[in-house]
């Protein structure tokens, strides 16, 4: 959380937020809405190797990557689900991502190399199941 933080203060957020921005306007430019939303949500899904904690890669992240969605016409709400769906999908990629995965290691259900190929299985159906469905059951809510 305190690097995260401090990656906030820098102005890392701000940095990586017009960055994406930028990405998404020139090499996605073409896409739709929620074409774009797919891609941000792939690649936001995957920075979850980068953090211990789906907190603090959401503290670090969330404001740039809201930022970007919302720069290109996501409803500010779809870019809050999304996030909040990719979070939680993300957390099973990693080892070190979520407080049950030690517990399964540690009990001897699996290796740390099985559980990082079935955290990528697990990650991916998430992210197709969480996304099919959001897409169609968000717009519900907003």
């Amino acid at each position: 959380m305190g690097m995260a933080d401090n990656l906030k203060q820098v102005g890392f957020t701000d940095w990586l937020g017009n960055a994406l921005s930028q990405f998404m306007h020139s090499t996605l430019g073409g896409f739709g809405t929620m074409s774009m939303l797919l891609v941000v949500m792939g690649l936001y899904l995957f920075t979850s190797y980068a953090f211990a904690s789906g907190t603090a890669k959401v503290v670090a992240l969330a404001p740039a990557i809201t930022g970007a969605l919302l720069a290109v016409g996501v409803p500010k709400e779809m870019a809050i689900f999304s996030i909040a769906a990719i979070t939680n999908v993300g957390c099973n990629l990693a080892t070190y991502s979520h407080a049950r995965i030690p517990l399964l290691l540690g009990m001897g259900y699996h290796t740390s190399g099985e559980w990082m190929r079935i955290g990528l299985v697990i990650a991916l159906a998430g992210f197709a199941v969480v996304m099919a469905i959001g897409l169609l059951w968000w717009p519900l809510l907003i």
